[in-house]
């Protein structure tokens, strides 16, 4: 489908592979989600119940301008709201099938990446970023208008990145909330050693604990292994993980998961109990500029007894040292447990705007009881 004629300099069109144009190099380090590897994972990993395309703009001579992701999708509205507010809404649910239920468009990946999937050539000029700008968000609502579809999504944006983005967003009327907040740190300690060294004490000895009842237990841990040879059972491991997350947005495949570990930054951090993987974390890694943290899978039957999800934290840790990397994307789960490991919480937002006018009206004034702004417990972990 094409928007936008040659009068405004560029087409846009949605299109259903990776260009061969949209290339690494034109998304920052920390974008995962517009890498290659990630996308094609992403759109061949028989996701079920999402469609994912590309809106790729280009100008008269068919060079790449700009390129975003689109995924048709359901979604519970309560799906990042408190634990009351999910309960009484699975509650109704039983009642009445589909109550909050919204089949939308969302701009960006269904992936929990804390970022917004939208790439543009680096010399275009900010103008003429706008205008691409303007000319997406308006593409993204004659589709939820032609498909019927209840909502339109972009996501998920920061203080920065917001700021480009306001005037095509606020001026198509959508309204911003507030998302679920992404972990940040950087990383001051070149090694293990001098990691545990930072710490005050009282974290410091918590830390010995863990990893000696841990080690009591036999709980081994490989740093910065391949993750091919593991991506088939890594994915009943995510399986635990996602069934006991409040905010599930998407269910990720064993295919998207095969299609990730084709590519060499993808790092596994491997838990063996019994000489079985009890537990392991994905996280991309793109030295010397950060780590991604991407997924996890846990065995929850020796979770509490080896303290797994901790040593798998701490094995991130060890990993950013090894690859010396300057900060650590944590994510956007469990912060009270990263903020113990040092990270900070940097707010997130999304634009919204419904098909009809008032359940826009309706949701804006259940805001804060739908989509509550975060806060986390502040900790002085290092000394």
């Amino acid at each position: 489908m094409v928007n936008a004629g040659p009068s405004a300099g560029f087409e846009l069109r949605e299109v259903q592979a990776v260009p061969e144009d949209l290339t690494d190099d034109l998304s920052p380090a920390r974008l995962v989600g517009m890498k290659r590897f990630f996308l094609r994972a992403f759109l061949d990993g028989e996701l079920a119940g999402i469609r994912t395309s590309l809106l790729v703009a280009r100008d008269p001579g068919g060079r790449l301008l700009a390129a975003f992701t689109l995924s048709r999708m359901r979604v519970d509205l309560d799906c990042i709201a408190g634990p009351g507010i999910q309960a009484a809404a699975s509650a109704a649910r039983r009642l009445l099938p589909g109550f909050m239920q919204l089949e939308l468009l969302m701009c960006g990946l269904p992936a929990s990446m804390a970022d917004h999937e939208a790439v543009f050539a680096p010399d275009i000029s900010s103008d003429a970023a706008d205008d691409l700008r303007r000319a997406a968000v308006e593409r993204s609502m004659e589709i939820v208008r032609d498909e019927r579809l209840a909502a339109c999504v972009w996501k998920e944006f920061d203080a920065t990145a917001r700021a480009p983005w306001a005037a095509s967003l606020e001026g198509c009327g959508f309204d911003w909330y507030a998302s679920v907040p992404v972990s940040v740190q950087p990383v001051g300690w070149d090694s293990p050693a001098s990691y545990e060294a930072s710490l005050r004490s009282s974290y410091r000895r918590q830390l010995g604990a863990n990893l000696e009842r841990a080690r009591a237990h036999g709980l081994e841990m490989e740093i910065d292994v391949d993750f091919a040879p593991y991506a088939g059972e890594f994915h009943p491991l995510y399986m635990q993980v996602l069934e006991r997350s409040s905010t599930r947005l998407e269910t990720l495949s064993p295919a998207f998961f095969r299609g990730l570990a084709g590519d060499g930054r993808v790092r596994f951090i491997r838990a063996v109990l019994d000489g079985r993987t009890a537990g392991g974390a994905i996280c991309y890694v793109e030295a010397p500029d950060l780590l991604v943290f991407l997924y996890v899978g846990m065995d929850h039957s020796v979770q509490r007894e080896v303290d797994l999800y901790f040593n798998l934290l701490k094995g991130i840790v060890d990993l950013a040292a090894r690859h010396r990397v300057r900060e650590i994307r944590w994510g956007q789960t469990s912060p009270d447990a990263k903020g113990r490991m040092g990270a900070r919480l940097v707010p997130l937002w999304f634009a919204m705007r419904f098909r009809s006018p008032m359940v826009q009206s309706i949701v804006r004034l259940l805001r804060p009881a739908l989509f509550p702004e975060r806060s986390q417990i502040e900790r002085r972990v290092f000394k």
